[in-house]
């Protein structure tokens, strides 16, 4: 980057600057030297160690700038723009750490696939607006309901995907029941927009679970809540794939 040319070009400056500010302020002290040259000398030295300084705080804030972009660049590219939840980079990622930390004896934990019904016909229909402002709602409410120990996130176009870190099935069912109900019941936004739902499938992480195990438990949970009839939450089975 040509920022980081820059940037070192500014410390090989400084090296040199400082190097020899200390050189002419230590010659300043020569008892052979005049006393014009002595206090040209150290004069000298004295300026070039200000400017030094100055040199180091100007370059202090180029890295305190630097990473703070660094910063902000990891952030866009780990976070979903609409929703503002974590992007499916972020989930695969998490969800890799948890099946290593299960099959060392850690942590248990429940993966949930999330997809929105008949999102197209929304979008079709009502417009992509009404379409973003839906999928800004549930992630609010996936966020709000299952809480800070939770990584939710948006895996596809209409779909979500969340982990929570335990293995009480029912605590986690019965708050996707709850995000489900308050969807279908809070997402009208006018007359003629029909109730939002939303089909879960949820699936408990076990010992011999590979990431790809534990994502198809969930995802075949998932295509049964909709052949059942959708606006519901099915829980998978405990046999890895």
């Amino acid at each position: 980057m040509k920022f980081d040319a820059k940037l070192s070009q500014r410390l090989s400056l400084l090296t040199l600057t400082s190097w020899m500010s200390v050189c002419l302020l230590i010659s300043g002290f020569f008892p052979d030297a005049t006393l014009h040259l002595q206090k040209l000398w150290a004069l000298t030295g004295c300026m070039g160690l200000v400017a030094s300084f100055g040199l180091v705080h100007k370059i202090k804030n180029e890295l305190l700038a630097q990473a703070e972009l660094i910063n902000s660049m990891q952030n866009e590219a780990e976070t979903d723009a609409l929703t503002s939840l974590a992007n499916r980079r972020v989930l695969e990622r998490q969800l890799s750490a948890c099946v290593a930390e299960r099959q060392s004896g850690g942590r248990p934990f429940m993966f949930s696939l999330i997809d929105i019904d008949h999102f197209k016909s929304i979008n079709d229909t009502h417009g992509h607006q009404t379409g973003d402002r839906i999928l800004r709602f549930i992630s609010n409410m996936l966020t709000v309901t299952l809480g800070e120990d939770a990584v939710v996130a948006r895996y596809g176009g209409d779909e979500f995907a969340v982990i929570v870190h335990t293995e009480d099935t029912d605590l986690v069912n019965t708050k996707l029941n709850r995000v489900r109900s308050r969807i279908a019941h809070d997402s009208r936004y006018s007359e003629d927009l029909e109730a939002t739902t939303i089909s879960v499938g949820l699936a408990q992480s076990v010992s011999g679970d590979s990431a790809t195990s534990v994502v198809e438990r969930a995802d075949k949970a998932l295509y049964q809540a909709k052949d059942e009839g959708r606006d519901r939450v099915i829980v998978s089975g405990t046999s890895p794939s």
